[in-house]
């Protein structure tokens, strides 16, 4: 559903928007600038998607490092640990792998992500 709406532009900004237009082979104004909208749509959640990205990461790799903690503490039967050793201190092997794991999973799955769309495109 579309709604009727008038804006101004500047000279400058006319000039850009009829420059996309062309660049792209749109039609009209209003198709450029809807696409543009959309365009700039879509940077704005690839923007917010890498910031969680970063989170997502340190979670996946605490669950990883947890789960080795986990396994290894019940083999051994330790019941409880006294002191907390950060990682500013030294960094476990477990998180180093755990990290690296992590890290090679989420580049799969944005490959298979980006070839996708790479397809969806080709498509279009």
């Amino acid at each position: 559903m579309s709604r009727y709406s008038s804006i101004r532009l500047s000279e400058a900004a006319d000039k850009i928007l009829a420059d996309y237009k062309d660049e792209h082979n749109i039609s009209t104004m209003n198709a450029a600038f809807e696409q543009l909208i959309n365009e700039y749509n879509r940077l704005a959640n690839y923007k917010r998607d890498y910031a969680t990205a970063s989170i997502d990461i340190n979670v996946q790799t605490l669950i990883e490092v947890v789960n080795t903690l986990l396994l290894n503490l019940h083999s051994k039967n330790i019941l409880s640990m006294q002191t907390a050793v950060t990682t500013d201190v030294v960094t476990a092997p477990v998180l180093k792998q755990s990290q690296e794991h992590v890290k090679r999973s989420i580049a799969k799955k944005k490959q298979v992500k980006d070839n996708r769309a790479s397809a969806k495109r080709g498509k279009l």
